[in-house]
């Protein structure tokens, strides 16, 4: 099995590293889903609490998505009981409305004068990767394994917006996270919203999020998106208000050990 292609600190790569093994076990089990920076647990096929701490224990950090946000207390309590971290995003989704949102807003904004939207692809060079990287962890926000990033382990775009130096600017992508026969499976994962801070208020991350959207529909199927936002993240609702996402009543727990992780948050 080839190394993966990991990003972040030390302490993240030995996390993605960890994922990327436990995926080739799991990823046929409709279970379990994975954007590529951990493996996770569907709470629509599988709440088991016992196997979401064993996920933690593995790889240092996961979480488990679609839990109903009044069941959310109770079960980040029972974490921490056991000596985790918790932390906890709602979860904002939309189908046919977010991708009418997106058409509206690529007809009707463009980007800054010298940027040019860059796709990755599976032969893109390791150091541009590393580049958009960079970017992203400038911005607190976490890039996944490069596989994931290529569409080599899901469907996926990755799209990021550079300069007229080539340099990175900002960022968004969507991955097919979920087994292709759970019942939540045609609701791809969306984000990995980053804009450098330099270039931030021009509009980029909308531009970006939008055309992901339309990518990951026309170039593999998906009609709806889902992503999290952690409470009174105001920019980030505003944005995804913008592209027709609205909360469904549901979020993201993540569970961290402490020995492995000592902050309260993997990414933002």
């Amino acid at each position: 099995m080839p190394s993966p292609e990991v990003f972040g600190s030390d302490s993240q790569q030995a996390m993605m590293r960890k994922a990327h093994a436990l995926w080739q076990l799991v990823k046929d089990d409709k279970r379990f889903q994975s954007h590529g920076r951990v493996v996770g647990l569907n709470a629509v096929e599988c709440d088991d609490i016992g196997i979401h701490t064993a996920l933690v224990r593995l790889q240092g950090v996961a979480a488990i998505n679609e839990i109903p946000a009044s069941a959310a207390p109770e079960y980040r309590q029972k974490l921490e009981a056991m000596g985790f971290n918790t932390d906890q995003f709602e979860t904002w989704a939309g189908g046919e409305e977010a991708l009418t949102a997106a058409r509206v807003v690529v007809q009707n904004t463009q980007l800054a004068h010298g940027l040019t939207v860059v796709a990755v692809e599976a032969e893109t060079p390791p150091t541009a990767l590393q580049a958009l990287a960079d970017l992203t962890q400038s911005c607190d926000v976490l890039l996944p394994m490069g596989r994931f990033m290529r569409g080599q382990a899901r469907p996926s775009v990755c799209l990021f917006a550079q300069d007229a130096a080539g340099k990175p600017v900002g960022s968004a992508a969507a991955v097919a996270a979920r087994h292709p026969s759970s019942q939540n499976a045609d609701h791809a994962w969306w984000g990995m919203l980053a804009t450098d801070k330099a270039r931030r208020g021009e509009g980029i991350a909308l531009q970006l999020g939008a055309r992901a959207m339309i990518a990951m529909h026309e170039q593999h199927g998906f009609s709806a998106f889902f992503t999290g936002i952690r409470r009174r993240n105001t920019a980030s609702e505003r944005l995804c208000t913008q592209l027709g996402l609205r909360p469904n009543g549901d979020c993201v727990v993540a569970a961290m050990d402490p020995t492995v992780f000592s902050g309260a948050q993997l990414t933002k």
